[in-house]
């Protein structure tokens, strides 16, 4: 077995008396005599290599170990190009913990300072520190960043990772400051519960997943303007492969960028050793905790690296130091600094199209449309995400022939649209549309049919609006000019460029069919009120000789009166039996009479005269 101590026996023996010292135990004479062990350490007896390389073997093979995980949120095995793993492992890196040789090894500095040159340009800030323990602890040395003597407050999303959460919770009952969790909502932060808490002044900082636990993509932009109009900073907690497509952190506004590098070449050793980024706005870069390489020259005017900035480590101005987190081994950071240097910015995007793209896959998407299509736009020129990729195909459109139809503008054949001009005449004109796809609408953007619907509308408006068809005629373009006028493009999908219209072909006079229909109608309102009036009259007719038979039913009903006044009146005494026989000779002789009076044959003739 080796030893990670370099000193041989004589040689420490020699630093003992450089010091005037014999014993080591001198170096304890503090430590009182109680406490000192009198019995061998109880330790196993020492392995070979054999026999430690498969007891770990065996070890390991309790793990389980799951070959695909589709939830993310966690460590999982990532690919890991080789020269990733043969770096590190050079005896030129390799120790047994941190290099404390850092303050003078210039290979050590400069692996740091790359490794802090490229998580600069992954995240877009300023300024990385040598990084810390890992993406928890960085997220809760960023809240004490933002610490001052007026704001104790952290406000942290409900959709951060829990892990983080309860990291950062622990920091702040340590100081005695206060976390707060944002409710989430729909799988986000909410930002009506953000302004909410933020309305009390109090809040230091506020932090933000990117994408979030629940694989949402928050709106980091806006709710960086939201914490930044409260007066806080601006943390974003962000998977380092997502921002291989997603804005940086600088772009969406953000002060401090953390997060977990263990997705950026760091094997699975149980539970470690993993490593947290911290970049900040060069504003912010004096209270970064942990180491800091800077580049500069020598008294040689030859390029060097130096520590720089240092004024939270433990060991420097312990009694001011708001954090006592050491920087995390270097050998971790040359591994992600290995891992950037060969990926390289294309590689990081590619890796992220090939999370991405499968989790597109998942969701019953078409990768390789979208793939086309982003591929297309990229060398076309044409500013497409793939967030906005995805979700138009996930709508259902063709995003790569949209992104065709950019390039290619697409010519839409109208059916034929009939209008009447103010002169009556009817109009037949079919046109052409030539549009060009909108990406920035895609999403909720109206379709074709809208399209057509409204170019319709609009030949329809503008020659109705003509005084005469013939004007139509003589000047097609008159129609184009009216429809391109009216933005008929507002809302959806695509960007008309031109409307030409085809053919105009002269229907039916609308005009004349139109008074001869209202000649008709007119002579049917005449016959409608004349026969109207007829049956007035003969209902008038009906009326009267209904009122004459109700009258001759009044004569009759008086009649049969008579005889019941006669008996009345000879019961009374009002009425004798000669006056009843008078009464009735005057009845006989007018009978008489009318019989001598009228002819034979009922004709109405007047009698002869006698004489």
């Amino acid at each position: 077995m080796g030893s990670y101590v370099p000193n041989t026996p004589e040689e420490r023996q020699e630093m003992l008396r450089a010091i005037g010292l014999h014993d080591f135990r001198e170096l304890y004479g503090d430590v009182p005599a109680s406490m000192y062990l009198d019995r061998p350490l109880d330790l196993p007896s020492g392995m070979s290599e054999l026999e430690v390389r498969r007891t770990m073997t065996e070890l390991a093979g309790e793990n389980k170990v799951f070959s695909t995980i589709l939830r993310g949120a966690g460590a999982y095995d990532h690919y890991i190009p080789s020269i990733v793993k043969y770096i590190p492992a050079k005896e030129e890196f390799l120790t047994a913990y941190t290099p404390y040789q850092a303050e003078l090894s210039q290979g050590i500095l400069q692996s740091i300072f790359e490794y802090q040159t490229m998580i600069c340009e992954l995240t877009g800030m300023d300024v990385s520190n040598a990084s810390v323990y890992d993406g928890a602890t960085a997220a809760a040395e960023a809240a004490a960043m933002c610490r001052d003597r007026k704001r104790r407050v952290t406000l942290i999303s409900g959709t951060a990772h829990p892990d983080v959460i309860n990291t950062v919770r622990t920091y702040c009952y340590g100081t005695g400051d206060e976390l707060r969790v944002i409710p989430a909502k729909d799988g986000k932060t909410d930002p009506d519960a953000l302004r909410e808490l933020l309305a009390a002044g109090d809040v230091s900082g506020v932090c933000i997943q990117q994408p979030n636990f629940f694989g949402q993509l928050e709106d980091a932009e806006a709710l960086g303007e939201i914490i930044h109009a409260a007066g806080a900073l601006y943390i974003l907690s962000c998977n380092p492969i997502a921002l291989g497509i997603l804005k940086t952190p600088k772009e969406c506004g953000a002060d401090i960028a953390v997060g977990e590098g263990q997705p950026l070449g760091m094997p699975l050793g149980w539970g470690g050793p993993y490593l947290g980024f911290m970049a900040a706005t060069s504003k912010h870069m004096r209270k970064l905790p942990g180491r800091i390489v800077g580049q500069t020259v020598d008294s040689r005017g030859e390029r060097c690296f130096v520590l720089s900035l240092q004024a939270r480590e433990q060991h420097i101005r312990r009694a001011k130091a708001t954090s006592n987190i050491c920087s995390n081994q270097a050998l971790c950071a040359l591994a992600v600094g290995t891992y950037l240097a060969t990926m390289g910015s294309e590689g990081i995007h590619g890796a992220a199209l090939q999370c991405t793209s499968k989790a597109h896959y998942l969701a019953g998407g078409h990768v390789a449309q979208v793939v086309h299509a982003l591929v297309s736009a990229s060398k076309a020129n044409i500013d497409l995400t793939f967030q906005i990729a995805t979700a138009v195909d996930l709508a259902g459109r063709d995003v790569f022939e949209a992104v065709q139809m950019s390039v290619n503008p697409k010519v839409i054949n109208t059916p034929p649209v009939t209008a009447v001009a103010k002169d009556g005449i009817q109009l037949i004109a079919k046109a052409r549309v030539t549009v060009r796809a909108n990406i920035k609408r895609l999403v909720g953007g109206a379709g074709e049919e809208t399209v057509l619907a409204r170019v319709g509308e609009g030949i329809v408006s503008s020659i109705g609006s003509s005084e005469s068809h013939k004007a139509v005629m003589e000047n097609p373009d008159f129609i184009s000019k009216v429809v391109l006028d009216k933005g008929l493009d507002s809302g959806t999908a695509f960007e008309i460029l031109s409307i030409d219209i085809a053919d105009i072909d002269v229907g039916k006079n609308i005009g004349a069919g139109l008074q001869i229909d209202q000649a008709e109608a007119d002579l049917k309102i005449a016959q409608a009120k004349a026969e109207e009036r007829r049956a007035m009259a003969v209902a008038r007719e009906q009326e009267m000789k209904a009122l004459a038979q109700e009258m001759k039913a009044k004569v009759i009903e008086a009649e049969a009166n008579v005889p019941l006044a006669m008996s009345e009146a000879f019961r009374s005494g009002n009425l004798g039996v000669m006056d009843y026989y008078r009464m009735k000779n005057i009845e006989a002789d007018t009978q008489m009479r009318e019989s001598i009076a009228k002819p034979a044959d009922g004709s109405k003739k007047k009698p002869d005269k006698i004489g």
